[in-house]
């Protein structure tokens, strides 16, 4: 698609691009936007927000007829990296609002309190990627010391268990495949990057 990418001063614009690379702005300001994310039904974007400490996760519905809906708190620390659940129910989301950088999910219309999934030690951030089809798993990234794994959550457990390693590698950007039964990941090892 052609640019600019930048409508200057470090601020973006959102919208939507077809397979033919027509592009469709969205009916919002620009911004510090980051991170967009369709929901499954493809009505709702939800994105990160804001810059350093002040990001939030926002809400957008495609139609325009409402204005965005901001879904994290003032003071609820720094949000980022929102992915929706597979039933669009709820957005997960990177939330440092307890010190560290562990995974929260919310329900997208804004009801109730955000609840922790994932709680990293000390020194780990984790980053959520994917949810299953069956919305009973989510896949994430967990970064520590410059190297990253792949690892997923069970909800039902309440379990987070590793997937995926190697030594001194990158793994991340997990994505599960439709039917559930496969996920793909990026590995950058040595300068190289592989699927």
């Amino acid at each position: 698609m052609p640019g600019p990418v930048d409508a200057g001063g470090g601020r973006g614009v959102l919208g939507l691009v077809d397979r033919d690379g027509s592009i469709t702005p969205l009916k919002v300001p620009p911004g510090a936007y980051g991170f967009p994310r369709l929901s499954r039904d493809g009505k709702r974007v939800a994105y990160q927000m804001g810059e350093a400490k002040d990001v939030s996760v926002w809400i957008y519905e495609l139609s325009g007829a409402v204005a965005p809906r901001r879904l994290t708190l003032p003071g609820s620390g720094g949000n980022s990296y929102p992915i929706w659940s597979s039933d669009g129910e709820r957005v997960a989301f990177q939330s440092d609002r307890e010190g560290d950088l562990g995974i929260w999910w919310q329900r997208a219309d804004g009801t109730g309190a955000a609840e922790r999934l994932t709680k990293p030690e000390k020194g780990l951030n984790h980053i959520p990627d994917s949810w299953s089809p069956d919305g009973q798993t989510l896949s994430y990234t967990e970064v520590k010391n410059g190297t990253s794994e792949i690892w997923t959550y069970s909800v039902h457990d309440k379990k987070a268990s590793l997937y995926a390693t190697a030594p001194g590698a990158l793994l991340g950007s997990s994505v599960f495949s439709p039917d559930g039964h496969w996920i793909a990941y990026q590995m950058n090892q040595i300068g190289r990057a592989h699927v």
